[in-house]
Parts: C-alpha cells; sequence; structure tokens
C-alpha cells in the first residue's frame, strides 16, 4: 500500500511540475524551453516526439539560449526519425548540415564549449561547410581551453598526426594528460600508448600501465585488452595470471588468448580471475556519465527558473 501511494504521489507531483515547467516555457523562458525540448527528446515525463522536442528548442535557440541553439544543430547534423511508440506515422527531423551548422556557430561564438567541438567536427569532416583543419584546429582549442575532456584529446590528437596543425608530440602529449587528468578514458589510454611505445616521451612501462589502469576501470576494451598482456608478460607489472586473466576476460579477448592463458592455471585462479572481473564491471556501473540532464528543473533551481520568469 506505501508504495502504491508513493507512486501516486511521485506521478501527481510530476504532472505538477511539467505544467508548471510548460507554464514558463510558453512564457518564454528559454531554460525551461530547452528543458522541455530534452524532455521531448529522450521520452522522459512526457512521450518521446522529436518536432516537438526541435520545437521548443527552436525557440529557445531563436531567443539566443547556447544550449538549445547546440541541441538543436545536434537534431539538424544526425537527422532524427521516429515512429510514435511503434505506431502512426514516422515522425522526423531531416538531416541538413548548413543548418546544423548556422546553430552550432550561434553557440560557438557564446562560448558553448560542445558546440565549438560540434563546429570542429563539422569543419574536420567537411559537413555543411569546406572542409578545413586549420579551423577545426581553431575550435577545439577554445572548447579545449575552457577544460572540454573531448577537445583536449582530439586537439591532442590533430597535434599527433599533424592535422591543421605542425605534429608535435610535446603538444599532444600536454593536450592528453589534461584530458586524462579529467578521467576523460580515450585520453587515458592515448597517454599510456605513448609511454607504452615511447612516442614523444622515454618508454616507460609503469607510466604505460598507470593511464591504462585508469582507462580500462572505465571500461575502454581496447585499454582492458592491453593490460591484460602486460600483467600476462609481466610488463611494467609484476606478472599476475588472474589480473591477466580479468582483464582479458572484460575486453572480450579472443578465444585462442584465452585458452592459452587457462592452459596453466588452476581452477581456483580462474575463479578468482572471474570474480575480479565482476567486481572490476560493478565498480564501472558506479562511474557516471557527465551529460546534461532534466534536474534542472528540481529543487532550488527549478524555483530559479520558476522567479525568474515571473520578475
Amino acid at each position: 500500500m506505501f508504495r502504491m501511494i508513493a507512486r501516486l504521489v511521485l506521478y501527481l507531483w510530476r504532472n505538477e511540475w511539467v505544467t508548471e515547467l510548460l507554464r514558463l516555457a510558453k512564457k518564454g523562458n528559454t531554460e525551461a524551453q530547452t528543458v522541455l525540448g530534452v524532455m521531448h527528446y529522450r521520452g522522459k515525463g512526457v512521450l518521446q516526439d522529436y518536432v516537438e522536442a526541435a520545437k521548443w528548442y527552436r525557440k529557445a535557440a531563436e531567443q539566443g539560449n547556447a544550449e538549445a541553439q547546440h541541441r538543436l544543430g545536434r537534431m539538424f547534423e544526425n537527422g532524427n526519425d521516429q515512429f510514435s511508440r511503434g505506431f502512426g506515422d514516422p515522425k522526423s527531423v531531416p538531416q541538413d548540415y548548413a543548418e546544423a551548422v548556422k546553430w552550432y556557430l550561434l553557440a560557438a561564438e557564446q562560448g558553448h564549449d560542445w558546440a565549438q567541438c560540434s563546429l570542429s567536427a563539422m569543419y574536420e569532416l567537411g559537413r555543411g561547410v569546406p572542409q578545413n583543419d586549420v579551423e577545426a584546429v581553431k575550435w577545439y582549442r577554445k572548447a579545449a581551453e575552457q577544460d572540454n575532456a573531448l577537445a583536449q584529446t582530439v586537439l591532442g590528437m590533430m597535434h599527433l598526426r599533424g592535422k591543421g596543425v605542425p605534429q608535435d608530440y610535446a603538444e599532444a602529449i600536454k593536450c592528453f594528460r589534461r584530458a586524462a587528468e579529467q578521467d576523460y578514458a580515450e585520453a587515458q589510454h592515448l597517454l599510456g600508448d605513448l609511454y607504452d611505445f615511447g612516442k614523444g616521451v622515454p618508454e616507460d612501462d609503469v607510466e604505460a600501465v598507470k593511464w591504462y589502469c585508469k582507462a580500462a576501470e572505465q571500461g575502454y576494451l581496447e585499454t582492458q585488452e592491453r593490460l591484460g598482456i602486460m600483467f600476462r608478460d609481466g610488463q611494467g607489472v609484476p606478472q599476475d595470471d588472474v589480473q591477466a586473466y580479468a582483464w582479458l576476460n572484460l575486453s572480450h579477448a579472443t578465444t585462442r588468448e584465452m585458452a592459452e592463458l587457462r592452459e596453466r592455471m588452476t581452477t581456483e585462479q580462474i575463479a578468482r580471475a572471474q570474480e575480479l572481473s565482476t567486481n572490476i564491471y560493478l565498480r564501472r556501473l558506479t562511474h557516471r556519465d557527465r551529460t546534461f540532464s532534466i534536474q534542472p528543473v528540481l529543487g532550488a533551481d527549478f524555483l530559479r527558473i520558476r522567479d525568474k520568469a515571473d520578475s
């Protein structure tokens, strides 16, 4: 009975704040409009509807809301098609790279770091604009200067490959390290690679293992496999078949690699390795994604949005 009442209260409360959010959005509050767009896009608290999401994003974007401008740009870049819960005619937002670039640029010029990343990618791929690595680097750098870990990582790759900038291992390492220290798995993997193979830095297996471990703990499959091999061979770490088996198991390594390792392990070692794999996997599930959510409509932030609209 308690659970039934709790669910009813939650349902009524949710309907109440969705209604209030809609009231604010209709009054022109851009934060409320953006959150409504997110809710319709994801189908959270309302039926999923990409056209309705685009409508609310556009209302906020046309008033200069950078978050809405970026999200609207993403919809035009991707082209979103859906069937409403499997029934009826498809609703769609057509793919339009030029329109995506238009909204990305508006948000990027306001300093929106993710819009700067998206705009960079459009220049890098030549979508909606002529392909231009120099321009891509320019916008990646602006986002990287705001500590955007993705931008730092891609900028590092550009320096590593000499795309849009002269090849510079030292600058690549600097970029990767800044992102890796923010716990960005791909940057940790790339930094580990540079130390593993001695690219731009002296070869250092211990330092490589340090960064590989950080990326592997986050579920980066390529790193997990490499780390498993290093434990198997005793490279940068004491040789350890249990650790090797655990990491190779998580990385979905080939049957041959696993079979060769099993042949030299006892039943007890294999059991410990499988338990370790499970524990590592469960730890990873607690790692939170850094994504925009609908939380701003809750609690104090919701009151702030409402009060600002009513003032």
